[in-house]
């Protein structure tokens, strides 16, 4: 079940145009400043060398800039989202490191 939920700040939007860029991440870092927030979203890697020791890459994929007022609007469809999704299929555990 995709909930598909959207805000927008342009007044005249074409639902019909085709997305031209889709990413997957697992990876995210957020800083802000007083006229943006900016959210940079990774994609890292995890793998064995020949000698058996780890390595990680971290390939940054895309950088999203928007205004604060944008953010916080992200913010109550994401928290929406997340809700409906651990109604749905149950809890979601938290990151060790978070």
């Amino acid at each position: 079940m995709e909930n598909k939920n959207e805000v927008s700040a342009a007044a005249n939007t074409d639902d019909n145009k085709e997305v031209r860029n889709e990413v997957y991440a697992n990876g995210l870092t957020i800083s802000n400043t007083f006229f943006d927030f900016c959210l940079q979203f990774k994609r890292e890697f995890i793998y064995e060398g020949k000698d058996s020791s780890q390595h990680k890459d971290v390939d940054n994929e895309i950088i999203i800039r928007m205004s604060p007022q944008m953010a916080k609007a992200m913010k109550t469809l994401l928290e929406g989202n997340l809700d409906s999704y651990e109604k749905e299929y149950g809890s979601i555990p938290n990151f060790k490191n978070v």
